[in-house]
């Protein structure tokens, strides 16, 4: 209420702004297809960092299909990433 009536002096003020500043996280999303079963699924990663966090997955780590089960190693899609 004080802040309407400019009765806060400015340096007041602008503690509170910073305080009260909007706070994000980020969330990754990779989306995979089986190259077995063609069905598709999700993973989230909630990074340790925002900036030069790396975004690419170990191509020679094996995952499986939730779905039909097959284990495998994944590769970025065709036309996703530039070349």
């Amino acid at each position: 209420m004080l802040i309407m009536f400019g009765l806060l002096p400015d340096t007041i003020i602008e503690n509170l702004l910073i305080m009260n500043k909007h706070k994000y996280t980020v969330e990754l999303l990779y989306h995979f297809t089986c190259g077995n079963c063609h069905l598709w699924w999700s993973w989230a990663s909630t990074p340790t960092q925002v900036k030069n966090y790396p975004l690419s997955l170990p191509e020679d780590e094996p995952i499986f299909c939730p779905h039909c089960g097959t284990k495998n190693t994944m590769k970025v899609k065709e036309g996703f990433e530039d070349e």
